[in-house]
């Protein structure tokens, strides 16, 4: 999980520098890094959180943390799309502060996740000793 939020904040670093003028292909390695990064995060993500919850409320668990990420997927689009209006200037700085803002807040999700997973290891230990 930590490996794919940090994989997912680089490809959002690799596209902080486009502008109108980029081709195609400078695209393809963030492109690709970041759908990777998230496809490696979300399993365990949803995994760590099923893993926590009685058995019979795994369904609401699922339900609750699939409904969280998508109200959290539109705001996100809600508030970048405000970011890119106006000239091609505008639009272009408002891209570099999305993607700039998505790897920080990717690379704040994986030292989260980090500390949870040391935490969480911690207090495994400590029930079995």
């Amino acid at each position: 999980m930590v490996m794919g939020f940090f994989l997912a904040s680089i490809g959002c670093l690799l596209l902080t520098d486009i502008n109108e003028t980029t081709f195609y292909t400078h695209l393809i390695g963030g492109l690709a890094m970041i759908p990777l990064g998230l496809g490696l995060a979300i399993p365990p993500m949803t995994y760590a959180l099923l893993s926590t919850v009685p058995r019979e409320r795994a369904g609401i668990a699922s339900g609750v943390f699939n409904t969280v990420r998508q109200v959290g997927g539109a705001i996100g689009v809600a508030i970048f799309g405000s970011l890119v209006a106006g000239d091609m200037q505008q639009i272009v700085d408002g891209i570099h502060k999305i993607f700039f803002s998505c790897a920080i807040l990717l690379v704040a999700g994986g030292i989260i996740s980090f500390i949870g997973i040391q935490e969480r290891a911690f207090f495994d230990e400590l029930r079995e000793n």
